[in-house]
């Protein structure tokens, strides 16, 4: 396995694909999170507006981050057609 590491030189190279899966499965978790917590702990106004800005920014924040993680992958060659 390739050493992983950040740097803004890979920023044309794909992200580690253990970072991928994992920033799916938060994605697709985060959604639901914030709603049963909203509903367990009875947040008020206030309080969800601060839950719900620090979720909001989680999806840019991992983006971001998976845009200078690398760990050596390339991206499969395509072919482009001629003609």
């Amino acid at each position: 396995m390739a050493k992983t590491n950040l740097s803004i030189d890979n920023i044309n190279k794909p992200a580690p694909k253990w970072y991928r899966k994992s920033k799916r499965v938060i994605g697709l978790l985060s959604g639901p999170t914030v709603m049963a917590v909203f509903q367990v702990f009875n947040l008020t106004d206030k309080q969800m507006a601060n839950v719900g800005v620090i979720i909001a920014f989680l999806p840019t924040v991992l983006e971001v981050f998976s845009a200078i993680l690398a760990n050596g992958e390339q991206y499969a060659p395509t072919e482009e057609k001629q003609g």
